[in-house]
C-alpha cells in the first residue's frame, strides 16, 4: 500500500471509530430514561455556570502552556497564547489525522521562530506530561479518600492501576529533580542518537530550566490541579442540574479524571466515544448508593459543553484564516517528511 493511501486509510479509520463509537451510545440509551429527562425541569443556571467551569479551566490550560514558554525563554504574548490555545482545542475536534492542536501550536510559533523549534515542542510535552501527572495524582488522592475496595473487581483494578502510574509518575518526577540523573552519561548519550535525540536534548534542556525556577514549577503544577478540579466541578454541575440524585462530588473525583484518562487514548478526536463510555461504566459501578443518573447522558452534556467552548476557536479562526492555512499547510508537509 503506497503512502497517500495508507495516510488515507488510517484518516478514515479515525474517523470511523468515533461515529461508530456515538452512534452505539445513542442506540444504546435507555428511550424511557431520556423521555423523562426531557420531561423533567432542568437547571439552566447551574448548566451555565457548568459551562463558566469548563471555559475557565480551558483558559488556564493556555495560560499554564504559556508560563512554560516563557520559563524556558520563549517570549510570546499572553493573548497569543489564548488564541493559539482556542485554535489547537477546536483542532482537537476536528483534525482526524495526527496534525492536532498541540502540533499546530508548536509549528505556529516555530514558524515564528525557527531557532527555537524544538524548544517549542519540549514546552508542549513538559505542559502534557505535567497536565497529566497532575490528573493521576488528584485522582489517586480521591481513591484512597473513597476507598474503592468496596467497588466492583474491575473498579479496583481500575483504581489499583491509576495508583500505580502515578506512584511511577511521582517516583520518576523526583528523579528528574536531581540534576545528577539528568546529567547522567546514559542521558547524554541518547541525545546523540539522530532526530529523536536532539528532540530529547532540547527537552532535557527545557525541563531542567523549568526546575531551576522551583517557584513557578509549583505555579504550574497548582494550576494543573485546578484544571481538573474545574473539569470535575463542570461536570457535576451539568449532573445536578439534569438528575435528582447523581454520585457525589467526591466520587465524580473519580469518575471525571478516570474518564479524561480514557479519552486521551489516540483513537478518535477529542477522545470522542470513549469519555463517554468511560463515564457511563464508572456511573454504573462505582457510586456506593444506587443513582438514577445516567453516566452516557451526563458525558454528552459535557461533549456538548467542549463543543461550546471548541466554537470560540472557529471564531479565531475566520480572524485569523490566512495564518492558520500557512501554518496547516506547514504542519503536514512536516508530517509527511
Amino acid at each position: 500500500m503506497d503512502q497517500p493511501l495508507k495516510r488515507t486509510a488510517v484518516q478514515a479509520f479515525k474517523l470511523l471509530v468515533p461515529v461508530v463509537l456515538v452512534v452505539w451510545l445513542l442506540y444504546t440509551l435507555d428511550p424511557k430514561q431520556v423521555e423523562q429527562l426531557a420531561e423533567r425541569d432542568k437547571n439552566w443556571l447551574h448548566l451555565s455556570l457548568s459551562v463558566g467551569l469548563i471555559l475557565s479551566g480551558v483558559l488556564i490550560s493556555f495560560y499554564r502552556w504559556y508560563l512554560i514558554l516563557h520559563s524556558i525563554g520563549i517570549q510570546f504574548r499572553r493573548r497569543d497564547a489564548i488564541r493559539l490555545g482556542f485554535l489547537g482545542y477546536f483542532f482537537n475536534f476536528v483534525m482526524i489525522g495526527s496534525v492536532g492542536g498541540d502540533l499546530f501550536k508548536a509549528v505556529f510559533i516555530a514558524r515564528e521562530q525557527p531557532t527555537r523549534r524544538a524548544e517549542v515542542v519540549a514546552s508542549v510535552v513538559v505542559d502534557r506530561v505535567i497536565g497529566l501527572l497532575a490528573l493521576l495524582v488528584l485522582t489517586s488522592i480521591a481513591i484512597i479518600i473513597f476507598d474503592f475496595r468496596a467497588t466492583t473487581v474491575e473498579i479496583q483494578m481500575v483504581c489499583w492501576g491509576t495508583l500505580g502510574c502515578t506512584a511511577v509518575g511521582v517516583v520518576g518526577l523526583a528523579l528528574l529533580m536531581i540534576p545528577a540523573v539528568t546529567n547522567n552519561p546514559l542521558v547524554s548519550k541518547l541525545t546523540t542518537i539522530p532526530l529523536a535525540g536532539r528532540i530529547l536534548k532540547k527537552l532535557m534542556d527545557a525541563w531542567t530550566t523549568v526546575r531551576g525556577q522551583p517557584q513557578m514549577l509549583i505555579k504550574i503544577i497548582s494550576i494543573s490541579f485546578c484544571i481538573h478540579g474545574l473539569t470535575a466541578l463542570g461536570v457535576i454541575g451539568i449532573a445536578t442540574s439534569l438528575f435528582d440524585n447523581p454520585p457525589t462530588p467526591l466520587e465524580h473525583l473519580i469518575i471525571v479524571p478516570l474518564s479524561n484518562v480514557a479519552s486521551s487514548i489516540p483513537i478518535s478526536p477529542a477522545g470522542l466515544g470513549t469519555f463517554e463510555i468511560a463515564m457511563d461504566e464508572l456511573y454504573k459501578y462505582l457510586p456506593k448508593n444506587p443513582t438514577d443518573a445516567s453516566g452516557r447522558i451526563v458525558a454528552f452534556g459535557f461533549r456538548i459543553a467542549t463543543i461550546v467552548v471548541a466554537l470560540v476557536g472557529v471564531v479565531v479562526y475566520w480572524f485569523s484564516k490566512q495564518d492558520f492555512d500557512r501554518v496547516l499547510a506547514r504542519a503536514k508537509s512536516d508530517e509527511e517528511k
